[in-house]
């Protein structure tokens, strides 16, 4: 979850203080950061760095619990899709991303 507080920009949390309640964001916008990050601002790299981090922590998660519950070919067909979503006969996805899956002998 680290890696959606980080840059998600609708994400809203509620805040109690003396009885008085108010929402703020969470974490940073991606225009805030691309702003720190054009100003040269080493925190930006530290807080790119860190979302990176846990999304990839996610993503090999996800991968393992769908090897462990064998589907993992279906975990595989929901990413591409979720990243290209012109679809699999689309040109949208890469032709290496297509050999890549048929070497491994997943089928779009």
């Amino acid at each position: 979850q680290a890696c959606c507080d980080l840059l998600d920009d609708d994400e809203e949390e509620e805040e109690t203080q003396n009885n008085n309640t108010r929402k703020r964001r969470k974490g940073y916008s991606r225009a805030r950061l691309h702003t720190m990050m054009k100003s040269g601002n080493p925190l930006a790299v530290q807080l790119i760095t860190n979302h990176n981090l846990a999304y990839m922590k996610k993503l090999t998660g996800d991968m393992r619990n769908a090897i462990l519950e064998g589907k993992y070919d279906e975990f595989v067909r929901g990413f591409i899709s979720r990243h290209f979503p012109g679809g699999s006969d689309d040109l949208e996805v890469p032709g290496w991303v297509k050999d890549a899956l048929h070497a491994a002998g997943i089928e779009l």
